[in-house]
Parts: structure tokens; C-alpha cells; sequence
């Protein structure tokens, strides 16, 4: 890993998206690249010795280090990433709970196909359809009964697609990102 900072990398991070990081590292050579974002210094890892370094406290601070547009868009204010401490622990600790119960995860692929098998019969009947629309919709309905979230079938088609938006546009430049906004606003 180099030990100089690379410019301000913001602006292609916002450009190349995800592929951001891996492009940098091969750049780089390594799996770690330091760098900077909005200006401050940024670390990026992979692999387990970073899985090890960001799951260490004294390594990462968490409140504060997502980006205000980050935290509101995708998150929410108060979500395990922006927490440290005691606070982050517990928080942490009732999603692992959560999935790590032997039954959970496949109780959520369960749901999910029930929502799948529900929906094939629908497009069968229509001469085409848009996949990740329906993708979405099926995934939003079979995760919503796993989480027992009350949703009407009238309402899932909406409650999808802000899903889709706010994922699409958390972390992007205005349009995208205030459509984001505005669909998380609604839920």
C-alpha cells in the first residue's frame, strides 16, 4: 500500500460507482488503498485481515463516517453503521441473532419464493414483462411477510419501487439522489 494519499478521489467514486474500490486496488496493487473522500483521509480494505480491521474498535469510528446523504437516503438516522460502542454492539448483535438463528435465512428464501411462485401465474397471462420491476416486487412482498410488515398487494408495487429508488440513489448526484430522498420520505 502506498502511504501517500491519492488526490481527491470523490468525484470518480461518484462516477464509477462500485467499482470504484476494485479498480483502485488493482491500481494500486494491493488490497488496501489509501485515499481520499470529501477530502478526509479514507482507508479502503479487503479480504479478512480488513474484515479484522474494520470489526475492531480501536480501528473505526462510525458515527459521523458515512456522509450525511448516505446516512439519509440509504440507512436512516441511528442504523448499526452510524453507532459505536455499546450502542453498536447491541444493535449488531440483534441482527445476528436475528439471521444467525438456524431457521431465519431460510425462512426469509422461503418467503421470497412464496412471493416468486405467487407471480408467475400473473405474468404468464401478459405478453411481456420488465424483470427487475417485478424482481423488486417479489422480493419486497416475500420480505415484508418474513418481517410480518402489513402491506397491502395494491401497495407493493410503490413500496418497491421507492426500494429500488432509494438503492439506486443513495449515493449519486441530484436527480437521482433527491428521488431517493423523496422515497424514503414517503416510508
Amino acid at each position: 500500500m502506498s502511504r501517500t494519499p491519492d488526490l481527491d478521489q470523490t468525484i470518480p467514486l461518484l462516477a464509477k460507482g462500485y467499482a470504484w474500490l476494485p479498480d483502485r486496488r488493482r491500481a494500486r496493487g494491493g488490497d488496501t488503498v489509501l485515499s481520499r473522500l470529501m477530502l478526509r483521509r479514507t482507508l479502503g480494505v479487503k479480504g479478512p485481515a480488513g474484515a479484522r480491521f474494520l470489526y475492531d474498535e480501536d480501528n473505526v469510528r462510525r458515527s459521523g463516517a458515512l456522509p450525511e446523504p448516505v446516512v439519509s437516503t440509504l440507512f436512516g438516522h441511528g442504523a448499526v453503521h452510524t453507532l459505536d460502542g455499546e450502542a453498536h454492539r447491541v444493535r449488531k448483535g440483534m441482527f445476528v441473532d436475528l439471521l444467525m438463528d438456524s431457521g431465519a435465512a431460510w425462512q426469509v428464501v422461503a418467503a421470497v419464493t412464496e412471493a416468486w411462485d405467487a407471480a408467475v401465474p400473473r405474468w404468464a397471462g401478459q405478453r411481456e414483462i420488465v424483470l427487475i420491476d417485478e424482481v423488486s416486487r417479489v422480493i419486497t412482498r416475500g420480505v415484508c411477510d418474513w418481517a410480518a410488515v402489513p402491506v397491502e398487494d395494491d401497495e407493493v408495487p410503490a413500496l418497491a419501487r421507492d426500494l429500488t429508488t432509494e438503492i439506486d440513489g443513495f449515493a449519486t448526484v441530484a436527480p437521482r439522489h433527491w428521488r431517493a430522498r423523496r422515497s424514503r420520505q414517503r416510508r
